[in-house]
């Protein structure tokens, strides 16, 4: 089904959601050129796209794009004292006068996984403060498994803004987001933030505070783990990362590195006691157990291969960050697309996620369920990782189809282990075109779309 208009300077009200109970689900559907009325009145001034509240709400599988709450929040999607999944969807190029361009989220239970969003624009002169992606405030978060990028803000809050929440995000892709002031790829204010094993990677603070990659800010309560932080500039202190708290809290098998600021510190900067960063490769140094000064040794940074290097998987260099982890925290899976040490966790995105308490007593983070990730990049240019978790050990198959359903290559076939996978596609030789990935395992089957552009 398509929402849209034929008049897209007047646009539509768009898909109004109130007191909608469990079984409330929008699935396939394109909604697009939505625009609220403006002023005042709710709801019509917040929702460019979809409007939720007081509902039980799940968006799956949808293409919200070319939305616009342009006096209010959330031009792709808004919800307020709601419980809400947002799902695989692609949320895209959605405008926002004052916050939450792609998504807003208030006084609700979100879960936002698994999409595409991108090229979201929270604008200037009407206000344009709060979050270019998401922004949550006042709720309980779940964001995972998602590609956040080419977002922008005004204020603060490129990708990501928390403020005043519970929140978990995990295995994101958190890419080329911009604020002029602070926090281009995340800002967290007031909120209990767990952060794990993402790739916030070239984000902008240009203008203002500083926090380039991410900032946290007046009493957050953070676990920082596991993520790589990398390329990111802020104008003033920290463009990796910048903490402004009264205590420091935990940051650890982080890589750190490669971050600028014009004018101060370029990978950290902390207002506290900095006692809690430890196992964590910093540029320039940082005092802390553990904590090393040495160059990861990528992959391939150049295209967006954030793997550490091994001579086990054909690398010509070991990286030092492997093994270089907290002695307590292994590795939940060994092979070249995920953990690469025996000994302990790596440091960055791809380690961690198994804590040692014991030689009989083993807790395995492994996913509750099976998910099928949004390509990255897409489009793409000769190479894309697919990602995939598994919820327990199975046979998996990924065939890579052309538009008019050939196969074109099988990456994965054969038994894997519980946990997060991913798989790179080296598309050098292909045309530009569309193509669809497919998984298959003995309980699970989906299809997604990519683009490859020459």
């Amino acid at each position: 089904i398509i929402f849209t208009t034929a008049d897209t300077s007047t646009g539509w009200l768009g898909l109004r959601f109130f007191s909608a109970d469990n079984s409330s689900e929008l699935s396939f559907c394109v909604v697009e050129r939505g625009k609220t009325l403006g002023g005042p009145q709710r709801p019509f001034d917040n929702g460019g796209g979809i409007y939720c509240e007081s509902c039980n709400l799940s968006v799956t599988s949808c293409l919200i794009k070319y939305n616009n709450a342009w006096e209010g929040h959330g031009g792709g999607i808004f919800c307020s004292n709601s419980n809400i999944v947002i799902s695989d969807n692609e949320i895209i190029s959605n405008f926002s006068g004052w916050g939450g361009a792609g998504i807003w989220c208030e006084y609700s239970d979100v879960t936002i996984t698994c999409n595409l969003i991108m090229d979201n624009v929270t604008y200037y002169p009407l206000g344009g403060e709060w979050g270019g992606g998401i922004t949550c405030k006042v709720s309980e978060v779940v964001i995972s498994d998602n590609v956040i990028c080419n977002n922008s803000s005004y204020h603060i809050g490129g990708g990501i803004l928390v403020s005043r929440c519970t929140a978990l995000i995990e295995f994101n892709s958190i890419i080329d987001n911009y604020v002029l002031e602070f926090g281009g790829g995340i800002l967290a204010h007031l909120s209990a933030l767990t952060l794990s094993n993402n790739l916030i990677i070239n984000n902008s603070a240009p203008y203002g505070g500083g926090g380039g990659g991410l900032m946290m800010d007046l009493g957050s309560d953070l676990y920082i783990n596991n993520n790589t932080i990398y390329g990111n500039n802020g104008l003033l202190n920290g463009g990796g990362l910048q903490v402004r708290l009264e205590e420091a809290d935990t940051l650890i098998n982080n890589i750190i590195w490669g971050n600028t600021s014009e004018y101060g510190e370029d990978n950290i900067y902390f207002e506290g006691d900095s006692t809690n960063i430890i196992y964590c490769n910093v540029g320039g140094g940082w005092p802390g157990e553990g904590n090393i000064d040495v160059d990861p040794l990528f992959r391939d940074p150049d295209n967006g291969d954030f793997h550490l290097m091994a001579t086990y998987c054909g690398d010509p260099y070991d990286s030092p960050c492997i093994d270089a982890g907290h002695p307590d925290i292994l590795d939940s899976l060994l092979d070249c697309d995920w953990g690469l040490g025996e000994l302990r966790s790596d440091m960055g995105a791809y380690g961690g996620g198994l804590v040692h308490v014991g030689i009989d007593n083993q807790v395995i983070e492994v996913p509750s369920r099976f998910i099928l990730a949004q390509n990255y990049p897409n489009p793409f240019n000769a190479y894309t990782t697919i990602r995939y978790n598994l919820p327990k050990e199975t046979d998996v198959t990924i065939d890579i189809y052309d538009i008019l359903g050939r196969k074109v290559t099988m990456l994965q076939n054969g038994l894997q282990q519980a946990g997060y996978h991913q798989v790179i596609w080296d598309a050098d030789d292909k045309s530009t075109g569309i193509y669809f990935y497919k998984i298959q395992t003995g309980d699970f089957v989906e299809t997604k779309k990519m683009l490859l552009v020459k």
